[in-house]
C-alpha cells in the first residue's frame, strides 16, 4: 500500500510542480530508462508493472497522452489495479478531461476505497469544476483515512 500511495503522490506532485521544466537539457538517464522500458516491453507486451512504470516515467517526460495510453494498457492487463485508474484520472484532469478523470475516479474508489490519495485527488477535481460541497466531503473522507494532504486541503476549503 505504501508504495501505491506513493505513486500517486509523485504524479500528483509532478503534475503541479512541473518538475521537468527545472531539469536541464537533454534527460539521458530518462531516455536510457525509456529506452529500457520499450525493449521490455518488445519482449514481453504483458508486463503490468512495465506499463504502469513507464506510463510514469511519460509523466516526467510530460508526455501525458503517452502515459496514459501505457495507464490504459496497464488497466487491460489488470482491471481491478485502483492506481491505474487514479493515476489515468490525474493525467485527464490535468489535460482538462474532467468527465474521463472523474469516471476513473470513481472507478479507483469502488476497486479500493481505502486509498486515501484518490479522495484528495477526486475533490481537487471537483473543486475545480466548482461541485465544492462534493470536494470537501472527499477531502474529509481522505482525512479521516489519514492523509496528511487530504486535511490540510480540507483546512484551506474550511478557512475560505
Amino acid at each position: 500500500m505504501v508504495v501505491k500511495n506513493y505513486a500517486f503522490r509523485w504524479v500528483n506532485a509532478r503534475e503541479k510542480s512541473h518538475l521537468s521544466h527545472d531539469l536541464p537539457g537533454d534527460h539521458p538517464n530518462l531516455d536510457k530508462a525509456l529506452a529500457d522500458y520499450n525493449k521490455a516491453l518488445d519482449i514481453n507486451r504483458k508486463l503490468l508493472e512495465g506499463y504502469k512504470k513507464r506510463g510514469m516515467l511519460y509523466v516526467l517526460l510530460d508526455k501525458r497522452d503517452k502515459a496514459i495510453e501505457d495507464f490504459t494498457k496497464a488497466i487491460s492487463l489488470n482491471p481491478d489495479d485502483a492506481l491505474v485508474y487514479a493515476l489515468r484520472g490525474r493525467m485527464y484532469e490535468n489535460g482538462g478531461r474532467y468527465d474521463r478523470a472523474l469516471e476513473d475516479y470513481n472507478k479507483a474508489i469502488v476497486l479500493n476505497p481505502k486509498l486515501a490519495e484518490i479522495y484528495a485527488g477526486r475533490g481537487e477535481l471537483y473543486q475545480k469544476i466548482g461541485d465544492n460541497a462534493k470536494a470537501l466531503a472527499d477531502f474529509k473522507k481522505a482525512c479521516n483515512i489519514g492523509n496528511e494532504y487530504g486535511c490540510k486541503l480540507l483546512q484551506d476549503s474550511i478557512e475560505k
